[in-house]
């Protein structure tokens, strides 16, 4: 529960959110409840140092984290991702790494940019810093 009474929203996010990137600054204070991936198998396309998931095509795992969000930062992170016009915030499976499975919301993208990745996990790819 949150300090107003609202139940978190459970949100996995993949790229610049993550730990160690320029956007975590907004989920830094949310509860972090693990790292864990995709149970369905998506694609990651990369144009600079911004990924963008998609389901068009059943590639691999995202790889991520999972936070419990508050109602405020929930609308900072849809106005980060432009949802729901750039972005959609969707439900998806995650499979935590101690093998359960939550059910969390995550951003996939409407128009994918870039090069296709290689791999589903952002911080493992060539070039991301």
């Amino acid at each position: 529960m949150t300090g107003d009474g609202e139940a978190p929203t459970l949100i996995f996010v993949y790229g610049t959110l993550r730990r160690g990137f320029c956007n975590h600054h907004l989920v830094r204070r949310a509860g972090f409840l693990g790292r864990g991936e995709t149970v369905e198998r998506l694609v990651m396309h990369v144009a600079g140092q911004i990924p963008f998931v998609h389901a068009a095509e059943a590639a691999y795992p995202i790889v991520g984290e999972v936070y419990a969000v508050d109602a405020a930062t929930l609308a900072a992170l849809d106005r980060l991702e432009d949802h729901p016009h750039w972005y959609v915030r969707t439900l998806a499976t995650i499979r935590m790494e101690d093998g359960r499975d939550l059910a969390a919301q995550i951003y996939l993208c409407r128009r994918p940019e870039g090069r296709r990745a290689p791999g589903g996990d952002y911080a493992g790819l060539p070039g991301i810093l």
